[in-house]
């Protein structure tokens, strides 16, 4: 009798022990379950959340080509790049009286297209305009440019830069494009870069980001730049006459 009760005593300590274990394999399954359900919350707002930055980001660079289209709606009249420009250096303008090489012809006048970007500037960049007018708008020069579409930059019978317009900025760049005025020569060195450089940085224009030098020794001239910029780069020319 007493071995009876022991083997049942026994069986029914083992009994417990394997419905523990059963128990405690069953947490370890509803906890795994419960953390793959949480991972999967998590990886999906995680997923949300990249879709709406991409969208957001999506929206803002439209938004910025939308800006961009329409600030330059109506300026297509402007080609920005030196290889496409038709330059026709024997319609020259010569402003200054006294020069060897005054051209004579009445007929010989800015070019159309230059005088048409001239003009769009004074709505965008107004102290570029003024500067472009300089030159006509005195006779107490010998500072003149030679026109077509940009413009060739001369003092005397000295070339000191090819000026390019853009819708809102002026290109200065030490080379000349195709050829310059007969009975001048290329000085572009006097005022590039040396020169050129010390007046932006005089007027802070790198630090407040309204000018931009390029590798090519090529400067970019923003809407921002002030009237100052052009009156010392005038001032600085007729120290080279």
């Amino acid at each position: 009798m007493k071995q009876f009760f022991g083997s049942r005593a026994q069986s029914y300590s083992i009994g417990r022990e394997i419905l523990k274990g059963e128990r405690q394999t069953e947490s370890l399954i509803v906890g795994f379950v419960v953390f793959g359900f949480m991972m999967i919350i998590v990886l999906l707002y995680l997923s949300m959340l990249a879709v709406g930055i991409i969208i957001a980001l999506t929206l803002v660079v439209i938004k910025v080509i939308r800006h961009y289209m329409s600030k330059h709606k109506g300026s297509k009249q402007f080609v920005n790049h030196i290889s496409d420009q038709k330059m026709n250096y024997p319609d020259a303008v010569i402003v200054s009286p006294d020069l060897s090489f005054r051209e004579s012809n009445p007929r010989r006048q800015l070019g159309a297209d230059f005088i048409s970007r001239r003009n769009y500037l004074k709505g965008t960049f107004p102290a570029a305009y003024d500067f472009l007018c300089y030159p006509k708008s005195t006779s107490r020069t010998n500072i003149w440019m030679g026109t077509a579409v940009n413009a060739h930059l001369y003092s005397d019978n000295k070339f000191l830069a090819y000026i390019i317009l853009k819708s809102e900025s002026l290109i200065f760049s030490p080379r000349y494009n195709h050829r310059i005025a007969q009975g001048t020569s290329d000085q572009s060195k006097l005022l590039f870069p040396k020169l050129f450089n010390e007046i932006v940085q005089s007027l802070s224009g790198f630090d407040k980001v309204w000018a931009k030098r390029f590798p090519n020794g090529t400067f970019e001239i923003y809407e921002k730049a002030p009237n100052a910029f052009f009156d010392e780069l005038i001032r600085s020319i007729k120290k080279l006459e």
